[in-house]
């Protein structure tokens, strides 16, 4: 998990802790996926999407492959990246995202039943094509 773009550790009460409360009285529990799942096209304008006038190939592929993620749908059960591409190496790359998101609601999964009274039920992360 990344905490201000630094790796943090889920499983310690000071950084996290199980039982936080915000103005309002709400009570916010760990963990935060948010930000893993947050890789839609939905974020970024389509001017940030004219890759012709890129000029790192990383940033191509990245640009590429968050344009090919369009929805993210969360499930009972499942985290749903609704994919749509044709170019073999887009398709490798989400596929590659799907991994790591796998691995982050994984560890979240065992980080909230360890540490909170509640359960994540969202148990794997697919990708779908979308024809």
């Amino acid at each position: 998990m990344v905490r201000g773009h630094r790796k943090a550790d889920l499983f310690d009460a000071r950084e996290f802790p199980s039982d936080f409360r915000v103005p309002g009285g709400s009570r916010i529990c760990l963990p935060y996926l948010a930000d893993e799942i947050d890789v839609t096209s939905l974020r970024s304008s389509d001017l940030l999407f004219d890759v012709e006038s890129f000029e790192n190939p990383d940033q191509i592929f990245y640009y590429k492959r968050t344009r090919a993620c369009r929805k993210v749908e969360v499930t009972g059960d499942a985290v749903i990246l609704h994919v749509r591409t044709e170019d073999p190496l887009v398709a490798k790359g989400l596929e590659a995202m799907r991994l790591k998101i796998q691995e982050t609601l994984d560890l979240c999964r065992e980080a909230v039943e360890k540490r909170t009274p509640f359960r994540v039920t969202q148990s794997r992360a697919e990708l779908r094509e979308i024809l």
